[in-house]
């Protein structure tokens, strides 16, 4: 469900937008964060269960049993590095999306914007959120309309949505759309 009803302020120069989330209802987490706790969490697991294989050979000088710990030991601290390498990533890519959005927060101006459509990106749900983008436009200062794509955020189609938009004024094509949802 979509609530475009977003509630603003004009802080009295030129009629420009303060940013006051609609109340009461909190941000939605981009799926980046979620990823990235994912592959951090089964990383660690494997890294872990790794280890443990590990030290259990040492302790367990069995021959046939020996090299078969060894080698699956081995082969889930590598699976779990790996997992630990893409939630890096992950992680980094969120928290550039942060920095530029705290950025425009900043600097920029913030404007409510109208969800026009949400776009799913993929059949697998994570209780009752799936992957998506949201469509929106917004209406700037002079008048002119303009359509914005958000980052893929985690949708629930039970809750109702507002979104904002944070805009570069020296560059229109730097913006962030920030996803609201009840809380």
């Amino acid at each position: 469900m979509i609530n475009n009803n977003a509630i603003y302020n004009t802080n009295g120069n030129n009629g420009q937008m303060d940013f006051r989330a609609p109340q009461p209802m909190t941000i939605v987490r981009s799926t980046r964060h979620l990823v990235a706790t994912v592959h951090a969490i089964v990383g660690g697991a494997l890294v872990g269960t790794g280890l443990l294989h590990l030290i259990l050979n040492l302790i367990f000088d069995h021959r046939a049993a020996a090299l078969a710990l060894q080698i699956a030991g081995g082969v889930m601290v590598l699976n779990g590095i790996i997992m630990l390498i893409i939630a890096a990533c992950f992680r980094a890519s969120a928290r550039k999306e942060q920095e530029k959005r705290n950025r425009l927060r900043a600097e920029g101006t913030s404007l409510p914007a109208e969800i026009t459509r949400i776009e799913r990106r993929g059949a697998v749900h994570i209780g009752h959120s799936v992957s998506a983008y949201a469509e929106c436009v917004y209406t700037n200062h002079e008048g002119n309309v303009y359509t914005v794509r958000s980052a893929s955020f985690m949708y629930d189609d039970r809750n109702d949505h507002t979104a904002w938009v944070y805009i570069n004024p020296r560059n229109p094509h730097d913006y962030v759309v920030e996803i609201f949802t009840k809380i």
